[in-house]
C-alpha cells in the first residue's frame, strides 16, 4: 500500500490510514503511511510545514515530551489537510484554531471519548488512556471540557497533575519490562530524518545541486565526514532551499 494523501482528508480518514497505535511512534508512522516527510530536529518553535520539490514536509522539535510533539504533528497535518500550509509565524488565528481542532479530533476522537464512562474511570485506567492516546493531561482535560463530559473526582485529580507524574504513579507496567516511559521519551527526543529525504539530499549534493552542509545538517554529522566530493553548487535547487530554511531556524 502506497503513502496516502493528506490534503482534503478528515481526522477519521487519517486515523484509519495511520493505523492502530500510531501515537506511539507518530513521526515514523506519518512518513511511512502518508505523503508527508517528517524531520525531527532542534527548533526554536514547536513545528512548521513546507513543500520541497512538491513534497510536503513537517519539521518538528525534538523533545522528551512526546505528547507535545504528537500534538504539534497532528496540528501540522491539520494545516495540510485543509491546504493551509502554515509556516511559523505566518498563520492566521482562524486557521490555527481549525488546525488545533483537527489535531484534537485526530488524537482524541469524540466518539471514543463519549464511549467512556468518565465517572467510573480510576487513576490506573486514566493513565492507560493518556498513554495510548499519546496526549498530555492538559490536552485531555481541555478536550473533555470542550465536549462537556462530566468526570469523576479521580479523573479530575489525575488530570490536574503533569503527564509524567500521572504516568509514573499509575501506569501499569510489568515488573520485568524495561521502562516504557523512558524509552518513549528517548524516541521523541531523537534527531530523525526519513531515509527518503536523506537520499534525495545526497543525490542533490552528489550532483552539485545542493551544498554538502545541507546533507551534513540533516544527518547530524560533520561535513568532512560525508565524502561526497566538491562539485559546484547550482543555485536555486529546491532541496537546497529546504535545508536553507531549516538552517535559518
Amino acid at each position: 500500500m502506497g503513502r496516502q494523501e493528506v490534503a482534503g482528508r478528515s481526522p477519521a480518514e487519517l486515523r484509519q490510514a495511520l493505523g492502530v497505535g500510531f501515537a506511539h511512534d507518530f513521526a515514523a508512522r506519518i512518513t511511512e503511511r502518508l505523503d508527508v516527510d517528517v524531520l525531527v530536529i532542534d527548533l526554536v518553535g514547536d513545528a512548521y510545514c513546507l513543500e520541497s520539490a512538491g513534497q510536503k514536509v513537517v519539521v518538528v522539535k525534538r523533545t522528551t515530551s512526546w505528547f507535545r510533539q504528537n500534538f504539534s504533528l497532528a496540528h501540522e497535518l491539520g494545516h495540510i489537510a485543509s491546504d493551509s500550509l502554515a509556516h511559523a509565524g505566518r498563520a492566521h488565528g482562524d486557521t490555527e484554531a481549525q488546525a488545533n481542532a483537527f489535531a484534537a479530533e485526530l488524537l482524541m476522537p469524540e466518539s471514543d471519548l463519549r464511549a467512556i464512562n468518565w465517572q467510573e474511570v480510576g487513576l490506573a485506567r486514566l493513565a492507560g488512556i493518556v498513554w495510548d492516546l499519546g496526549v498530555s493531561t492538559d490536552a485531555l482535560w481541555i478536550r473533555l471540557e470542550t465536549l462537556g463530559l462530566a468526570v469523576s473526582a479521580q479523573v479530575s485529580e489525575g488530570l490536574g497533575v503533569t503527564t509524567f507524574a500521572l504516568l509514573r504513579r499509575h501506569l501499569p507496567v510489568p515488573g520485568d519490562e524495561a521502562d516504557p516511559i523512558t524509552r518513549r521519551r528517548e524516541r521523541s527526543a531523537a534527531r530523525w530524518v526519513p531515509s527518503q529525504l536523506a537520499s534525495r539530499l545526497e543525490r542533490a549534493v552528489m550532483g552539485g545541486k545542493a551544498p554538502p552542509e545541507s546533507l551534513a545538517f540533516a544527518l547530524g554529522v560533520p561535513v568532512e565526514d560525508l565524502e561526497v566530493g566538491e562539485d559546484p553548487v547550482v543555485p536555486g535547487d529546491e532541496e537546497a532551499e529546504l535545508l536553507r530554511e531549516l538552517l535559518a531556524q
